[in-house]
């Protein structure tokens, strides 16, 4: 833990930013595993918002399926798009347009039938 912590601080120090355990210490969280985690995630989401890494780190962290940040499951929203042009009260409306589902199976996608007859040795992913 120690030896990442150091590297973290050079990344940190780099542009300017306090080190970890500083951090840790103002936001209130203690200098252990799970705290040090949660912050790790979030720098990681800070830092590379714009470059479409998010999704491939909530299912490698396995925290998609939980209530949280990380969720991936639940409604997709967009604008209400049938209301009049006039009323842009009702035009402007936040809607929940579909829901999204994500099971703990979704982590591992199937193994492709047509592998999975080439050998008997083979055992499909859990809940395909």
């Amino acid at each position: 833990m120690d030896e990442a912590v150091t590297y973290l601080d050079a990344l940190r120090s780099r542009i300017g930013r306090p080190d970890t355990k500083a951090t840790l210490a103002v936001r209130g969280q203690a200098f252990n595993q799970n705290d040090l985690r949660e912050f790790l995630r979030r720098e990681r989401r800070v830092e590379l918002a714009y470059e479409e890494s998010r999704y491939y780190d909530v299912r490698r962290w396995m925290i998609a399926d939980k209530d949280g940040e990380g969720r991936q499951n639940g409604y997709a929203h967009g604008m209400n798009v049938r209301g009049t042009i006039n009323d842009t009260e009702e035009f402007n409306r936040v809607v929940e347009t579909e829901k999204i589902v994500f099971n703990r199976k979704m982590y591992l996608q199937p193994i492709p039938d047509h592998e999975m007859r080439k050998t008997q040795n083979l055992v499909q992913n859990p809940g395909w």
